[in-house]
């Protein structure tokens, strides 16, 4: 949806609730419970252009004044227009209405808000042509004329006089903007236009908005219309070839904004005047019998001399381009009058450059009035050439100056210069005098320097002057002379050219301040009292401020409360930045509470993003502390954060690592504390504090009991309550071997860590031949992590045995001495891999181990051939060859021979029973083992070649069978054992089925 569906259908809702307002005015929010009565909606400060600020409502020390902010988005040769453009207040801060400041840069319109952030920064509409500058601000709502508003304002601009030859365009525009609350957004609210066909040729112009009000209920908008050099036929007309003068626009459809119809002009309250009267913001005040005057400035002409007839109101209004007119009409009501008729001003040179202003002057006790000041100009160029003098007029446009009636000369100035004039109470309260010389001046004084913005005269002076009727007041030198009723109360040699007056600090004193410019240099003067032997000394005005912009230009100042706190500003603009000077506001920064996950807790090395807003801009660099406290809420220190850190938007997000500096020279695992921003140039104004927050180490304690013994292969289950952990790591190690060996990572949840552990099998520690004696035992290490931060734990004694291997040993019931071990080969499927089993023995009861022999895993048993003289009792281990770590131990008792050189049984029937030959040998040599039938037929081999050891008990068997596997018949048979070393031992078996 688009801005002009928006407008229409908000159309639509206001005509249904029957309710009958300017649409325009739904870009304006309801009213502040107090207007801001310090603002700056004209060029020159005020409806009259007298450059007076508005007070403030509280007393500051100019002393203190400081840059408070500064922008670099509004800057050159503009004039900042001030006043509640957008409908805001401070959070935190209890104000009255802040401001905001408005310029157009080139074709951007900049909003600065009164806290110094940028609030808009946004291109003219591609519609919006030939703008040039803002004028006026206004308050559509007003019906009457007033410094200051009580809703948001609109911006008038003026319009850039545009010819294009290629183009039958006819009509000039200029353009009311407005804020869009609900857009965010710049808009045009209405256009002025005025059809200039009937000035053929010359149909281009400028138009300049200088107020607006409400009128009948109709917005009415006043102009300035300008021709810079119009095409001219002839020296006289009532037709006027070309359009300068006055006009004033009005809203003929109540229920509309722009695109909408255009605001028209009504030519019948058109005023055409013969020369330019576009220099200057006409002045405007409101006069006796409910008057309100205008005065429009005036530069008189070259050749040709044109002379045009007006009736305004039912008066002549006849001027000459050639003449110095005083200018002034009434715009109270709906239409126009004629207030005076145009004034010649005898003025002594050619071109003369005139700027009317209003002045509210009290003329004696409790009687005041309004009188025109006509400052009297020449630029010295173009034809420009005469002596510059200051005129006084009264409201009705009779002089008081310079008139043969009259014995009260006009000020003179110097040859071709421009005059800066303004109107202030500058001698203050009445108990500010001193004898009859200087009687306090009831009222305003008007204040004039003969520089200017436009040109910098070379002997230029800062003059106070009065206008006052009764007795003459005698000078204190030269002896016998006397004030003329409008002459100088004070002057001095300066530099520089008047920007403004104000009541700046609102002493009781009641003295305005002047407000200098001289180049780079701001200067804030103030007049001494009478008393004051410096003033009568010749020193009038002490310098209570200077600021030098240094390499800078100064272009323009205002006055103005921007942030609301009841304070004026200075407003400085230079050809690089804007400027804000006045009052430190305290505490102007508020800290958000730093909180993760809805608390103010944190962990060790956490990222705390602290987040704070500037109210008021103005501090370009902040330091950063955390005061610390101790358990019990006492002060510890204050730790330096960041100095000097970046401090110039709005919101700032500034990081802080929670880190271990947090806890230096401390051994808490806990530390609760509060930042501190504090300005670096103004710290004990300029600070806050945040919530108080905690800091917390890592944590880790264990839930479960650790198990007093382990063996290889079993799951080791820990569970422990954690805090302020993203991960665990574990580690184990030996004890009494370094280096430690990871197990992996813990599964964490809901503050919980589970750690799931198989003991591995620890070959570097077990080995077949190791003592039962020796116990091994391991350290568990849990290494916490936190944001890059880590912690360590340790847990230790927890014993560490092999998996038992599981075997079993044949029980003896025959002659056969020998141990058989079996087993399961499917044990060794599990976690610990192993192919060959080591079979020792320990003769000393498990100190000691001799491996006796290895067997294949597959092969599922073991059979020892014991030693002739072993000892009864003996300790038999199976141990894993490859891993040490899968092994078991069995006591085992008889086993010691008996038998010996045997052959049981003996006869034997082999369908129930084996032959066991039991036998040793004196050596260790090669045997052979053979069945002989009685006829010395070899039966069956036992043995062929079979190596022996000497001393070691072996059983052969014999089942009975012939060599093809068939029995052997029932009788006699001999069992022939052959030695090596050709010894031969023969022995008898008998065979019975």
């Amino acid at each position: 949806m688009n801005i002009f569906d928006k407008v229409l259908k908000k159309m639509n809702f206001v005509i249904k609730t029957g309710i009958i307002i300017l649409l325009f005015l739904m870009l304006q929010n309801e009213l502040n419970s107090q207007p801001n009565y310090s603002a700056w909606h004209f060029r020159d400060g005020n409806l009259s252009g007298s450059k007076r600020g508005g007070s403030g409502f509280y007393i500051q020390n100019i002393d203190s004044f400081r840059v408070k902010w500064a922008t670099p988005d509004i800057s050159g040769d503009v004039t900042p227009l001030i006043g509640n453009l957008v409908d805001n207040t401070f959070e935190g801060i209890s104000f009255t209405q802040p401001l905001e400041m408005t310029a157009l840069m080139g074709d951007e319109i900049v909003i600065i808000g009164g806290s110094g952030v940028l609030l808009k920064k946004q291109k003219l509409p591609a519609y919006a042509q030939n703008v040039k500058a803002f004028t006026v601000l206004f308050d559509s709502m007003n019906t009457g004329f007033s410094n200051y508003a009580n809703n948001t304002v609109l911006i008038g601009s003026e319009s850039i006089e545009f010819f294009n030859p290629n183009s039958t365009d006819t009509l000039a525009h200029s353009y009311i903007f407005g804020y869009d609350a609900e857009l965010d957004s710049i808009k045009v609210v209405k256009r002025l236009s005025i059809d200039l066909r009937d000035f053929a040729p010359n149909v281009s112009a400028s138009i300049k908005p200088f107020y607006g009000r409400r009128v009948g209920g109709r917005l009415m908008v006043y102009t300035v219309i300008d021709m810079n050099k119009p095409i001219i036929s002839g020296s006289s007309t009532t037709e006027p070839e070309f359009f300068r003068g006055f006009a004033q626009f009005y809203d003929d459809d109540q229920n509309s904004i722009f695109p909408l119809p255009d605001m028209k002009d009504q030519k019948d309250l058109r005023i055409h005047l013969a020369s330019d009267v576009g220099l200057y913001q006409p002045s405007v005040q409101l006069l006796a019998n409910n008057f309100t005057g205008v005065l429009l400035p005036w530069q008189s002409s070259v050749q040709p001399n044109i002379n045009i007839s007006e009736l305004v109101g039912g008066g002549n209004f006849n001027t000459s381009s050639g003449e110095s007119y005083l200018l002034g009409f009434n715009i109270a009501g709906a239409g126009l009058a004629n207030n005076f008729s145009p004034r010649v001003i005898p003025v002594n040179g050619t071109r003369s450059i005139l700027r009317p202003i209003y002045a509210e002057l009290d003329v004696s006790a409790n009687v005041r009035n309004n009188f025109i000041l006509v400052a009297e100009q020449y630029s010295g160029i173009d034809g420009s050439d005469g002596e510059s003098k200051l005129h006084l007029y009264t409201q009705g446009g009779a002089p008081i100056t310079g008139t043969p009636q009259s014995s009260v000369p006009p000020l003179s100035g110097g040859r071709n210069h421009y005059w800066s004039v303004g109107v202030g109470n500058i001698d203050g309260i009445s108990s500010n005098s001193w004898g009859k010389y200087y009687p306090n001046n009831p009222g305003n004084e008007i204040v004039v320097t003969q520089s200017s913005k436009e040109s910098v005269f070379p002997e230029s002076r800062l003059y106070i002057m009065r206008y006052r009727l009764g007795a003459p007041i005698e000078k204190p030198t030269p002896s016998g002379d006397t004030l003329f009723q409008f002459d100088t109360i004070a002057t001095s040699r300066v530099n520089g050219w008047l920007a403004a007056v104000a009541d700046i600090d609102l002493h009781p004193d009641g003295k305005d301040e002047i407000i200098l410019v001289d180049g780079s240099k701001l200067m804030v003067l103030r007049m001494r009292d009478y008393q004051d032997v410096n003033f009568r000394l010749g020193y009038p005005f002490d310098t209570v401020y200077t600021k030098e912009f240094r390499k800078q230009t100064i272009s323009n100042v205002a006055i103005a409360d921007l942030e609301g706190d009841g304070r004026p500003d200075i407003i400085v603009t230079t050809f690089d930045s804007t400027y804000v000077i006045g009052s430190i506001i305290e505490n102007t920064i508020v800290i958000d509470c730093p909180q993760k996950e809805g608390i103010s807790d944190f962990c060790l090395n956490d990222t705390i993003n602290l987040r704070w807003q500037n109210i008021i801009m103005g501090q370009p660099n902040v330091n950063i502390l955390f005061e610390r406290l101790d358990p019990d809420g006492n002060l510890i220190d204050t730790l330096v954060i960041q100095e000097f850190a970046d401090n110039n938007n709005e919101f700032v997000d500034f990081q802080v690592q929670a880190g271990t500096n947090l806890f230096k020279g401390t051994n808490f695992r806990i530390i609760r504390g509060r930042f501190i921003i504090q300005g670096t140039d103004y710290p004990e104004k300029i600070n806050a504090a945040s919530c108080y927050l905690s800091i917390y180490y890592p944590e880790i304690n264990l839930i479960s009991t650790l198990p007093a013994l382990l063996e290889t292969g079993d799951l080791l289950s820990i569970s422990a309550s954690v805090s302020c952990i993203d991960s665990v790591s574990s580690y184990y190690k030996v004890i009494d071997t370094t280096g430690w060996n990871y197990i992996g990572l813990a599964d964490i949840n809901s503050g919980q860590a589970d750690f799931n552990f198989i003991i591995p099998c620890f070959s570097d520690i077990f080995d077949c031949g190791q003592s039962s004696q020796i116990e091994r035992y391991i350290d568990l290490m849990f290494v916490t992590h936190i944001n890059g931060y880590s912690d360590t734990v340790y847990y230790s004694g927890i014993q560490i045995i092999p998996k038992k291997l599981q075997f079993t040993i044949d029980e003896k019931l025959t002659a056969d001495p020998s141990i058989i071990v079996r087993w399961n080969p499917s044990q060794f499927a599990g976690i610990i891999p192993c192919s060959e089993i080591s079979i020792s023995v320990s003769l000393d009861g498990g100190f000691t181990f001799n491996q006796i022999g290895t067997s294949n895993v597959s092969d599922a048993f073991y059979k020892w051939n014991v030693p002739y003289n072993i000892q009864d009792n003996l300790i038999l281990r199976l141990c894993c060859l490859q891993e040490a770590c899968f092994r078991a131990d069995s006591s085992i008792t008889g086993v010691t021979p008996n038998y010996v050189n045997i052959i049981a049984p003996n006869p034997f029937n082999p369908e129930r029973e084996i032959m066991e030959f039991v036998y040793k040998i004196p050596e260790s040599l090669n045997i052979s083992v053979s069945i002989y039938d009685q006829s010395n037929r070899l039966v069956k081999q036992i043995l062929k070649d079979v190596p022996r050891t000497a001393d070691i008990v072996y059983t052969d068997y014999w089942d009975g069978a012939r060599a093809d596997g068939s029995y052997a018949a029932n009788g006699l048979y001999y069992l022939i054992l052959d030695l090596s070393n050709g010894k031969r031992e023969i022995h008898q078996v008998f065979l019975g089925k």
